[in-house]
């Protein structure tokens, strides 16, 4: 699997916006949007500020997928779309972290 470290092992000078970014598309390989939706809401200014034309390109791309998945999970329930099998989520949930009635609560707030 193509972890967070690997992604930050393999690339030159890390930046804010390319942690927020590899850390944003972290939360899209499990399945969570929800963390997705509070990323572009609290990280969108510095990111923009620092990042490369193909960081906002890719950073694009995101929020549309991000927005498409938020409007399934507005019909098949909050949390619908979380990869249960990730080894993160597994570590979350086993930990207390992440609590499945908190992530299932059918409060929304869009991107």
């Amino acid at each position: 699997m193509n972890t967070l470290r690997d992604q930050i092992s393999h690339q030159g000078k890390l930046t804010s916006a390319t942690f927020i970014l590899n850390c944003m598309k972290l939360s899209e390989e499990r399945g969570a949007y929800h963390v997705l939706a509070l990323r572009f809401r609290a990280n969108d200014e510095e990111f923009r500020n620092g990042a490369t034309d193909e960081e906002l390109e890719e950073y694009e791309g995101l929020r549309r997928r991000t927005e498409s998945a938020l409007d399934h999970e507005r019909l098949a329930g909050r949390g619908s779309l979380l990869k249960f099998d990730h080894p993160l989520n597994r570590m979350l949930l086993q930990t207390g972290v992440m609590k499945l009635q908190t992530l299932l609560r059918p409060s929304f707030q869009p991107v």
